[in-house]
């Protein structure tokens, strides 16, 4: 079931996203949510600035509101309720080797879970094709199994690129502090989760200790997984955070390295500055060009 949803200059306020609830048996219910423009997306009270093209999977949330328009421009979103059959799905899930996936699909998830995948462009002809598809006034039994497996390949294709269009800091998974036993995905999505909430203050010693590891191992453990070092890693989402406040609000250079935990501008314009190559403010200026 496919809707569009859309904001222009005059609406003030944001607008709730509502999805029509369905129960059977055997199938698996799942919600997807394509920006056709850049937007922000309220979920259960977390904002996320999305651009045109990313995609959110969701599998359990309350609420979904699309945001007031950003400087007067125009927001667009489709959204897509599915149903798939595991059964179908399951042996590319297998192949995909892909826990992060098997366990957002869980029937058993009550905490808001979601997805978000960044800059897929050429997964645009998946979605589009489901469209229209379920434009057509009669589905049949036909067009609800090619709609399936439309649906699978694009999971497929997103579990083919998660590493490089998975933004696992924006994602929101069930928190837990205990991941000693979780998959390598878990762990991860848990970690990059805990350093997004608590970015003005994380160091090794506190995210360490609030997963109950010994400093030393929790490093080792986290290169594993991430295959750079907390530090490293530390810095990038701190750029790619405030690349978010530099493109959807207002707050000053100052504000917002006060908001990442930098001790100064000077700081915060050098770290940015190595890992974009320009500076804050010439990000900011650049975005507002391309809107």
């Amino acid at each position: 079931m496919m809707e569009t949803f859309k904001t222009n200059t005059s609406d003030q306020r944001e607008i709730q996203i509502k999805f029509k609830q369905t129960s059977h048996k055997n199938v698996t219910k799942i919600y997807i949510i394509e920006c056709l423009t850049n937007c922000i997306l309220n979920i259960d009270g977390n904002t996320n600035a999305l651009h045109q093209y990313d995609i959110i999977l969701l599998s359990a949330f309350k609420k979904v509101a699309l945001a007031a328009p950003i400087n007067n421009t125009e927001t667009i979103i489709r959204t897509y309720q599915e149903e798939i059959d595991l059964l179908m799905a399951k042996p590319i899930f297998i192949a995909g080797n892909n826990s992060l996936m098997s366990d957002f699909l869980k029937h058993d998830n009550e905490n808001s879970t979601f997805l978000i995948f960044r800059n897929l462009k050429y997964c645009h002809g998946y979605c589009q094709q489901i469209a229209l598809l379920e434009q057509t006034h009669s589905i049949d039994r036909y067009l609800h199994y090619e709609v399936q497996i439309l649906v699978i390949a694009l999971l497929t294709e997103l579990l083919r690129v998660r590493v490089k269009s998975n933004s696992a800091s924006d994602s929101h998974l069930p928190r837990t502090k205990n991941i000693r036993y979780q998959s390598r995905d878990m762990k991860g999505g848990a970690i990059l989760k805990y350093m997004v909430t608590h970015i003005q203050t994380v160091n090794l010693e506190n995210i360490s200790r609030h997963f109950n590891y010994q400093p030393n191992y929790f490093s080792k453990m986290f290169v594993n997984i991430f295959s750079q070092t907390f530090a490293d890693k530390l810095g990038e989402t701190k750029t790619e955070i405030g690349k978010k406040l530099l493109s959807f609000t207002n707050e000053s250079i100052n504000e917002i390295s006060k908001d990442l935990g930098y001790k100064s501008t000077t700081s915060f314009s050098r770290s940015f500055k190595k890992r974009t190559q320009i500076s804050p403010n010439k990000y900011r200026e650049l975005f507002s060009k391309n809107k």
